[in-house]
């Protein structure tokens, strides 16, 4: 072996060995490895290499075949006992046989480094990995792994329902390849802020071209995990919202329509809170009956405007409303800036972005009473 000072001073494991397992030599390291305090007490514990330092005993019969064969070992990882405590440790061996100068084998000489925390961290990263892979192949949610190009090196089975394409025929390809040309802009856009870890964590909505031809929308998330060894690029997760979107459209043209026929509806409308009579949405009829500009109306309730001409006629109306759950036809005397009159008031309780509202409309009916 080396000079024996070099030897004791290595900070990895070194030995020399019979061929057949007795230990012959161990340097300071391989000693402190295996829970001893000397060389001489780690020699007199270990009689047979294979069977009481290898957990699978089968290991040191495969060493042997190696060294058999090529003369040496490399890079040749093991579960074993640390000899004395028996706990289970990670090494890496590399050895070689020592021959005579006849070139007949004499015996084994090699290092042993530990490596079972970086094994450790193997096994989790591998076993992270698996998890990952297993969460989302389970998942109707589609979910890729991209690079910072939005190069697809990972999709999940769910690509089969929502864009019709087989998860390898999507990878080695930017996503923009099926997402609508209207909406690649915003998309890329909302990407580098992923990459810069600039989004706000909310899902973006674009429509994506589905194999079939159709246009499908899908609300998407990213997340930048480029820097997290189990996964190695940027997650984007993908679920289907068409039938979300498609109700959101019927109910936004439901509005549209509302409010149009709100606004032009010859009867005086408006949208007030329940509890105060705040005004958050008149008509043009109101703004005329009343001789309030919208803009003094908004914001402000039917008692601070003197709508009611005495004190007590709104608790009366809103008593009327809870006793019946609407009202019809309730006749009241009303004010507005320049005039004084009667309507007739139908009111129904609706809910404006869940607060208690009601929709009331009223009618002047001032002259025919008159009459």
């Amino acid at each position: 072996m080396a000079d024996d000072s070099l030897f004791d001073r290595l900070p990895v494991g070194v030995y020399r060995t019979t061929r057949g397992g007795r230990l012959l030599r161990a340097n300071a390291a391989l000693v402190r490895l295996n829970g001893y305090a000397s060389e001489a007490e780690l020699l007199a514990a270990v009689t047979s290499i294979g069977a009481e330092w290898y957990v699978d005993p089968q290991r040191r019969e495969e060493f042997a075949r190696l060294m058999a064969r090529d003369g040496q070992v490399v890079d040749f990882v093991s579960e074993v006992h640390r000899h004395r405590t028996r706990e289970r440790i990670w090494v890496r061996e590399n050895a070689y046989l020592v021959r005579d100068d006849a070139g007949q084998p004499l015996h084994y000489e090699g290092t042993v480094e530990d490596i079972t925390e970086a094994r450790r961290s193997q096994q989790a990263l591998a076993y992270s990995e698996r998890r990952f892979r297993a969460l989302t192949e389970r998942a109707q949610v589609l979910t890729m792994v991209v690079d910072e190009a939005t190069v697809v090196h990972y999709a999940s089975p769910a690509s089969r329902v929502l864009l019709g394409r087989e998860p390898q025929a999507l990878l080695n390809r930017p996503t923009y390849d099926w997402v609508h040309p209207e909406d690649v802009p915003r998309a890329k856009a909302e990407f580098r802020e992923v990459v810069e870890r600039r989004n706000s964590g909310q899902e973006s909505v674009y429509r994506v071209l589905h194999a079939d031809g159709s246009v499908r929308f899908i609300a998407a998330l990213g997340l930048q995990c480029s820097d997290d060894p189990a996964v190695g690029g940027i997650v984007l997760n993908y679920r289907d919202v068409t039938e979300r979107e498609a109700a959101l459209h019927a109910l936004r043209t439901r509005d549209r329509q509302f409010a149009t026929a709100f606004m032009a509806s010859p009867d005086a409308l408006i949208i007030s809170r329940l509890d105060d009579g705040t005004y958050l949405a008149v008509n043009d009829t109101f703004v005329t009956l009343s001789g309030y500009a919208r803009e003094e109306l908004i914001g402000r309730t039917s008692v601070e405007m003197n709508i009611w001409v005495n004190a007590g006629d709104r608790e009366a109306f809103i008593e009327a409303l809870r006793r019946s759950g609407r009202v019809r036809d309730y006749l009241t005397p009303f004010q507005g800036r320049t005039r004084r009159g009667l309507v007739s008031i139908s009111a129904e309780p609706i809910e404006v972005d869940g607060v208690p509202c009601l929709l009331a409309i009223s009618r002047d009916v001032t002259r025919a009473v008159d009459r």
